[in-house]
């Protein structure tokens, strides 16, 4: 389970600044696989490393360094949004100065990590679980790039792999931002790969039954 400390720590939003235009619609609205793969990568990548060098480039603000990371071939990375489904795939924008995930591209749009990680409806404060490519998309930002890239303490031992895109999970809102996640093991799973031999302790929500 990956649950950020809510009372007295400062928001994501708070933390996380970004440039770019306010826009209606949300990242987890984005409801299908077919809509987000409208837009080819490939295509997009090969678009930037042809662009006239004239041209304005977009650019967004890299949270941790302050700083407008200009949008180009080179800092932009490909990553798996499934761990079993390597044609699904998201472009995540990275800082020169301190190597992280400042945007995820998907749906044909770059999206700001404040920005992906809100909805609509600034009161939702609730356990929802993982049914939209949307919300799919947020469980990928959350798990490979705020807790891998910006919370993860390097000193302890643990793998922040994609999640498969049939695993159970759901996600925690609180007043309308996403703060974290658990996925769900049906008993008897086997937790570990083949290839590790460590183990660690788990935490684990029970529900009495």
């Amino acid at each position: 389970m990956n649950l950020r400390s809510i009372p007295q720590t400062p928001s994501i939003s708070q933390c996380l600044m970004s440039t770019g235009s306010m826009t209606k619609r949300h990242l987890v609205e984005l409801l299908s696989l077919e809509e987000h793969e409208a837009e080819s990568l490939d295509k997009y990548l090969t678009s930037l490393e042809a662009m006239d060098s004239n041209k304005v480039m977009e650019s967004i603000q890299c949270h941790l360094c302050d700083i407008q990371i200009v949008v180009t071939k080179d800092r932009s990375k490909m990553e798996a949004v499934f761990r079993d489904q390597e044609s699904s795939r998201v472009l995540h924008l990275q800082c020169d100065s301190c190597k992280k995930s400042v945007a995820l591209r998907a749906g044909g749009k770059w999206w700001p990590l404040q920005e992906s990680l809100h909805c609509g409806d600034s009161y939702r404060s609730s356990f929802k679980e993982v049914a939209t490519f949307g919300e799919r998309l947020l469980l990928h930002v959350l798990n490979r790039i705020i807790f891998k890239e910006v919370e993860h303490d390097s000193g302890t031992p643990a793998l922040f792999l994609p999640i498969p895109a049939d695993e159970q999970a759901k996600l925690i809102w609180c007043n309308g931002e996403v703060v974290g996640f658990y996925t769900l093991k049906p008993r008897g799973n086997n937790l570990f790969f083949n290839c590790l031999r460590d183990g660690w302790h788990l935490c684990f929500v029970w529900n009495g039954g």
